[in-house]
């Protein structure tokens, strides 16, 4: 038998309301049923901590049937762990910035090299973009949503899905995922 490993699992588009509402005490259940152990959530924007056997690309296979069957939203699902998250807080590029203004983006596959070139040699003006080792920073120094470097203009331009979380977000991820 194979160990059990902690996973993060980051859900794309999770609103409390409408469409790709996803009521997470549901999501806890629905998870456990599946045999996954030590389920917890944060916040009811789809952040999962988990423990598997399973490898990240199976699991997220797994999670995003499980939610479609029972609770309806068809979502991305990108899998990381406390390890790739520490690391992203750990390198963050941008000196200057204020914390709460730097962006985390989990890519849910390896985006095509020549189309990260281009991402990052575009200029977006105030707005700053570096790649990160699994994803990328986004500095965003006034409102994320009037970005012109928002989550859904960064998935077109790299042709990948995507999810974007805050630093407080990961942060306290990252400190559940060792409790």
């Amino acid at each position: 038998m194979n160990q059990l490993r902690r996973h993060v699992v980051l859900l794309r588009g999770v609103m409390p309301t409408g469409k790709n509402k996803v009521p997470m005490q549901q999501l806890r259940e629905v998870l456990s049923q599946a045999n996954f152990t030590n389920v917890r959530t944060w916040i009811s924007t789809g952040n999962v901590l988990l423990d598997t056997d399973l490898s990240s690309g199976m699991l997220a296979a797994e999670v995003r049937e499980l939610i479609r069957e029972h609770i309806g939203p068809d979502l991305v699902v990108i899998v990381t762990n406390v390890e790739q998250i520490q690391a992203m807080l750990d390198q963050q590029p941008f000196d200057q910035a204020q914390p709460d203004r730097v962006f985390y983006t989990f890519v849910e596959a390896e985006a095509d090299p020549d189309r990260i070139e281009a991402v990052l040699e575009t200029d977006f003006g105030e707005y700053e973009i570096a790649q990160a080792p699994h994803g990328f920073y986004l500095h965003v120094p006034e409102s994320m949503a009037r970005s012109s470097l928002s989550n859904n203009r960064l998935e077109k331009l790299l042709g990948v899905s995507a999810t974007t979380r805050n630093r407080n977000t990961l942060t306290k991820l990252v400190e559940l995922a060792r409790i």
